[in-house]
């Protein structure tokens, strides 16, 4: 199995990189963002074209579980930079949507498609 931070886009900063936290069991060569963290990730790409294809959000300490996931998918003939700030967007409003509570903090996943991969 290969590293999973090799496989995270360049645009990323390696410090916000290092705020990934990889799931075990299961999600093995999952990273996974507090929300905090997920929401440098964002704010690192904010000029850039990287979309975020889909995502998902854990809830929980130790054993983290899946609470929600969502798919952005590019529509028509959409630019790469349109897709990528279009599914940013829909990545941040899962942000708004979960936050760290009594049952534990947010985590949130993501699947990433630079331009290169559109291309």
């Amino acid at each position: 199995m290969s590293d999973p931070f090799e496989l995270l886009p360049a645009e990323i900063p390696n410090p916000i990189k290092a705020l990934a936290r990889p799931l075990t069991g299961p999600d093995q060569g999952l990273l996974a963002w507090s929300h905090l963290g997920a929401r440098e990730v964002l704010r690192s790409l904010a000029r850039s074209k990287v979309g975020i294809t889909r995502g998902e959000v854990y809830r929980g300490g130790l054993q983290p579980f899946p609470i929600d996931d969502w798919e952005c998918h590019r529509v028509g003939a959409e630019q790469p930079r349109t897709f990528a700030e279009r599914s940013r967007a829909v990545a941040a409003s899962y942000l708004a949507k979960y936050s760290d509570d009594t049952t534990g903090p947010a985590l949130f996943i993501f699947d990433f498609e630079t331009q290169d991969a559109a291309a």
